[in-house]
């Protein structure tokens, strides 16, 4: 399983963002495992769209993949940011099974379904982990 989402940093050579009235910064998308551990990592300007970084994070995964199966398939996990015909074929050139979900779709279903695992938090942790570690 694959997880990919994306936070935002501030910087001196980025582009605007325009969800935070044109202040400077940069969209971070980063792409894990199911246990949080990156794969790829990418870095543009805020003002960039989510799926545009899409294509870069998955180009830029460094460890050898499996070849996916129809036993073993690789679910790519994604937020609402990345719903469209563009992700949709993105994921199909990858071999990933596409998971497209707003936020709190999740969390209604694990109140119904104890048994089911969440896998948004573990990309947010992640990006956590990494926030820990930049130094501006």
């Amino acid at each position: 399983m694959v997880l990919l989402q994306k936070p935002h940093l501030a910087g001196k050579k980025t582009g605007p963002n325009p969800t935070d009235r044109a202040k400077g910064g940069s969209k971070r998308s980063v792409l894990t495992d199911g246990r949080g551990v990156p794969l790829a990592i990418e870095a543009d300007g805020a003002n960039r769209h989510d799926v545009k970084l899409a294509r870069p994070t998955l180009e830029g995964i460094q460890a050898k993949r499996p070849k996916p199966t129809k036993k073993k398939k690789q679910h790519l996990c994604l937020d609402a940011a990345y719903v469209g015909d563009e992700i949709k074929e993105l994921a199909e050139e990858f071999g990933f099974t596409l998971h497209v979900r707003p936020r709190g779709e999740e969390a209604q279903e694990l109140k119904k379904n104890a048994r089911k695992k969440a896998r948004r938090w573990v990309v947010e942790r992640t990006h956590s982990w990494l926030t820990g570690f930049v130094h501006f």
